[in-house]
């Protein structure tokens, strides 16, 4: 053999049935068999590497399609049954680097069902089989060696399930010789070289029912071989793809991780690339998050697959958000989400008719597909962006705290911890201390409410709309916590909540956490107020000299709050404001009437405490009736937990 040419068997490609094209008389459709688009295949020497295919009339011997080529069932060429129809002679054509041939059917009976699967858009894919004469290589640093078809001839058609996999399938069987003689040149004259590719394409790869079995397509995946020396011994192929196949499934199995394993093998994992990738997929277990997305599996096309999702939802976020996109959704940005929907479906055409965008979008959400996940995800990274926007005034108040679990949580206080003792000088005896035990408990509470985004919505690409529900529903959830809390603080007509340790309510005369005689605001009362949080003392009898922090009011007290820690420079030394920058203000609605309350800061001697489940940093959406008849119906959920836990950095004043 020449030593600038190698053995190729045919190789396959998807194509796309053009819907708008149905003859329904003449039993014809058009489709679309080739872009030239650039593609991810695999060779043994160089590895990773990118095929495309020049799209132009020098380049397409297009004699075999104009001649009547077979329009097959799933590329089966043994059978004189699955030939479904012809490539209608003369109509296979190349217009602006683009590939179109139409499909008459045949009358049998036999093909019946399937030309009416066709006629209505049921059976979109279809793949065209070819065979190239000659390749041009360019090879740059950095990049993957990239393989052109500057000769090459389309051979058949045929209905599939699934569109080939552009980067997959090459078959050896279908029309004309197994194998046939390609050049291989060079781009760079200078190293103008034969390049030695042993391509073995991956098995077909189905699984069982009970997820436990993979069997490998039994076409045999010819090599391409260039005569070069030395010669390369020959390898059973098959067998290789078999033991690759059956060690990762094996590797799966024992992980419990069966369902990943028909993707890993069709995208070409090697064993170590899926024990990485099983690896990541459990640590990512251990780490969960609102909005989290599932984890990358390694492997090259599984990675290109997961990158573009993410660039995708990327996209979307920002267009939810109305900021700049990341570099990773650029590609993206802008897209309207049925374009987004046509893109993890494989779609090439965007429909223009209302019920058919919306049959688009109802098959993106009921496919097999990543699509909800990634629509998921890009409302719950927006929803969590606008919630981390809100500051409900009862976080000023309260100090913020992490549930493990929806049980009770006890709550280590100020002063709960033991004090420092003399060490015995003689013996060096340190004294054993202890803590003084807490009885307050608070938990955290599920809750939920479901909504519904309409079909109009959806179907218009209404990104606006979507993005004022997530601006609501930030809000309305923080305003749900504002609410939540101050119900609980509030509660026993302002007193607040009974606490175990004394068995009385939070502001008590008591404890002197609620003011004896009632009072405006002024320089007097506040200073009786900071005067009995400086007085308090810990569990123990510990002095804590607690410092005011916070002035808390109603909308009915809110001006001679602002007028008491105004920064006014006063003219006399009398008159000056001795509460000035001293104080935050915290004005909330829910407080009615003329009461006031001054707080130490919550993070040294917190009254209250809020949280939220750990893993859980922000509410979420969860899809529960896919595009259903009238929209898709989701559940918004949050986790949320309140409750007193001491009384000692807190003074209520009923005010006057």
């Amino acid at each position: 053999m020449p030593r600038d040419m190698i053995d190729l068997p045919v190789i396959g490609r998807a194509a796309f049935v053009r819907a708008e094209s149905v003859d329904q008389e003449a039993r014809t459709v058009e489709i679309l068999w080739t872009t030239g688009a650039t593609v991810r295949r695999w060779s043994w020497t160089d590895g990773d590497i990118e095929e495309s295919l020049e799209v132009s009339p020098g380049a397409v011997d297009l004699a075999r399609l104009n001649s009547g080529a077979p329009f097959l069932n799933s590329h089966n060429s043994n059978d004189l049954a699955s030939v479904l129809g012809v490539v209608v002679d003369g109509s296979a054509r190349v217009e602006n680097g683009q590939g179109f041939a139409t499909i008459r059917f045949s009358e049998r009976e036999d093909v019946e069902p399937i030309w009416r699967d066709i006629a209505g858009g049921i059976i979109r894919n279809v793949s065209v089989g070819y065979r190239v004469s000659k390749y041009e290589i360019t090879r740059e640093e950095g990049k993957k060696p990239h393989y052109r078809a500057i000769a090459w001839e389309p051979l058949e058609v045929s209905a599939v399930a699934i569109g080939a996999d552009a980067g997959a399938h090459v078959r050896s069987e279908g029309p004309g010789p197994a194998t046939t003689p390609c050049v291989v040149v060079d781009a760079n004259p200078a190293a103008n070289a034969v390049h030695r590719i042993e391509e073995t394409m991956m098995p077909e790869v189905t699984e069982a029912a009970a997820g436990q079995t993979i069997a490998a397509n039994t076409e045999t995946r010819a090599a391409l071989v260039a005569d070069i020396a030395p010669a390369v011994p020959a390898v059973d192929a098959a067998a290789v793809e078999r033991a690759r196949a059956a060690d990762i499934l094996t590797l799966c199995q024992r992980h419990g991780l069966s369902d990943r394993a028909p993707q890993m093998i069709q995208d070409g994992n090697t064993i170590e690339a899926a024990r990485a990738a099983i690896l990541d997929h459990l640590a990512a277990q251990t780490a969960p998050a609102a909005g989290r997305s599932e984890p990358v599996l390694a492997g090259s096309r599984m990675d290109e697959t997961e990158t573009r999702r993410r660039a995708m939802e990327d996209a979307l976020v920002s267009g939810l958000t109305g900021t700049q996109p990341t570099d990773l959704g650029r590609s993206f940005h802008g897209m309207p989400l049925i374009e987004l929907a046509a893109e993890r479906l494989g779609e090439r055409r965007i429909p223009m008719a209302m019920g058919e965008r919306e049959g688009m979008l109802r098959r993106a959400f009921h496919s097999t597909s990543d699509f909800p996940l990634l629509f998921e995800n890009a409302m719950n990274r927006t929803l969590a962006s606008r919630y981390a926007t809100q500051a409900p005034t009862y976080r000023a108040i309260a100090r913020q705290r992490t549930y493990s679990d929806f049980r009770d949580h006890s709550t280590v206080r100020v002063g709960d911890f033991p004090t420092l003792q003399p060490v015995d000088q003689e013996a060096g005896e340190i004294k054993a201390g202890s803590f003084s035990e807490s009885r307050e408990r608070t938990r955290v509470v599920p809750y939920g409410v479901r909504v519904t985004l309409s079909r109009q919505m959806l179907v218009n690409d209404n990104l606006s709309g979507l993005q004022q529900i997530l601006n609501d529903r930030g809000m309305a959830v923080a305003r749900f916590e504002d609410a939540t809390f101050y119900a609980m603080m509030l509660s026993a007509s302002g007193a607040g909540p009974t606490l175990q340790e004394t068995g009385r309510a939070v502001f008590n005369t008591t404890e002197g956490t609620l003011a004896g005689t009632a009072a405006a605001i002024t320089v007097a009362s506040i200073s009786l107020g900071r005067a009995a949080l400086m007085k308090r003392k810990s569990l123990d009898g510990a002095d804590l000299e607690l410092p005011a922090a916070v002035l808390l009011t109603g909308p009915d007290k809110q001006t001679e709050a602002q007028q008491l820690l105004a920064p006014i420079q006063a003219q006399q030394a009398g008159n000056i404001n001795p509460f000035s920058g001293q104080m935050e203000l915290a004005v909330t609605a829910k407080i009615t009437g003329n009461a006031w309350y001054v707080f130490a800061s919550p993070s040294v001697a917190p009254c209250f405490e809020w949280g939220l489940l750990d893993g859980y940093t922000a509410p979420r959406f969860r899809i529960e009736e896919i595009f259903g008849t009238q929209g898709t119906s989701m559940t918004l959920e949050h986790d949320f937990g309140c409750g007193a836990i001491d009384w000692r950095g807190g003074y209520r004043n009923a005010g006057a």
